[in-house]
């Protein structure tokens, strides 16, 4: 005779249903408020970099208002410089690379070495943006126009609530210093200057960086002949915040457009861009971060 089958009941507690479900609208909330997140997040890191710089201002003597009012038109100055000076030669180089794209494709295919694996994958990487899918986005203006404003208003968006933050910041770090519970209380109070001064001091070393690669890139490229200069040096600006693999994305198109000159200007690029990697990473960084971010000096 076979034995009557066991049943087994399952008693979840109603808290840990609670819990459950909490967790869910959390995570759904997160996912559906995903950008303004980003947004507020790169806002406050802004503002915690931006912190000391007005400290020291106001142990200058300037009031709190004043020193967030020049550093707002020290950043507007910035953005009509960058829009006077590096966009219109920006737009016009980039547009004669996009305009005369086959004539550069031809000239960097007749200077590939004669390496079967090199020249298919440099080939590959020339018919990239003649392939139906990328050409048709390629293709539409409006969609680009687009982007190009959505960028432009979130960054304002962000440095103005940056902004914000760095003039009401001392009652706004009150406020949360208050959901601390006391006994935590005097050590995040110690501890919140401290890492200001570290987030001010990377935000200062990348930007020095960024701008001398981008400088570097801009005279190599413009004393090889190299097209585009300018895009390019953008790009290796914004890829020098990226570890390891910036380099590779900076590197890659500038030695593709350096063989439409001569494959000595693509090897030149491509050593000089790895010599200067390599002079950044091992003399540059240390002495620029160091002090701030406890980073040791090498030679």
């Amino acid at each position: 005779m076979r034995p009557l089958p066991r049943h087994f009941e399952l008693h979840i507690p109603t808290k840990t249903i609670l819990k459950v479900l909490a967790w869910l609208v959390l995570v759904m909330v997160v996912v559906k408020l995903w950008p303004e997140l980003v947004y507020l997040s790169l806002s406050l890191l802004l503002a915690i970099a931006l912190a000391p710089l007005v400290n020291r201002m106001g142990r200058a003597g300037l009031s709190r208002s004043l020193s967030v009012s020049l550093i707002a038109l020290t950043l507007l100055l910035a953005c009509g410089l960058l829009i006077a000076f590096v966009l219109p030669p920006l737009f016009q180089q980039g547009g004669e690379v996009a305009a005369n794209f086959p004539a550069f494709r031809e000239r960097a295919q007749q200077h590939l070495p004669q390496n079967l694996v090199v020249k298919h994958l440099v080939t590959q990487l020339l018919l990239l943006p003649t392939k139906p899918e990328v050409a048709h986005q390629l293709n539409k203006p409006l969609v680009w126009g687009q982007m190009a404003l959505s960028g432009v208003s979130t960054t304002c968006v962000v440095l103005i609530i940056a902004l914000y933050f760095v003039l009401d910041g001392r009652r706004l770090y009150a406020w949360l210093l208050a959901y601390v519970p006391r006994r935590h209380r005097d050590k995040m109070a110690q501890t919140v200057p401290e890492v200001s001064e570290v987030v001010f001091g990377y935000v200062r070393g990348q930007i020095i960086t960024s701008l001398l690669f981008a400088v570097f890139t801009a005279v190599v490229l413009s004393l090889l002949k190299v097209p585009a200069a300018m895009p390019l040096a953008l790009l290796a600006a914004i890829c020098d915040i990226i570890p390891v693999v910036g380099i590779v994305v900076a590197t890659a198109p500038a030695i593709l457009l350096a063989l439409t000159v001569s494959p000595a200007a693509a090897a030149s690029v491509a050593c000089l861009y790895v010599g200067y990697h390599l002079l950044e990473a091992y003399v540059m960084v240390p002495r620029i971060y160091g002090k701030s971010m406890r980073i040791s000096t090498l030679g």
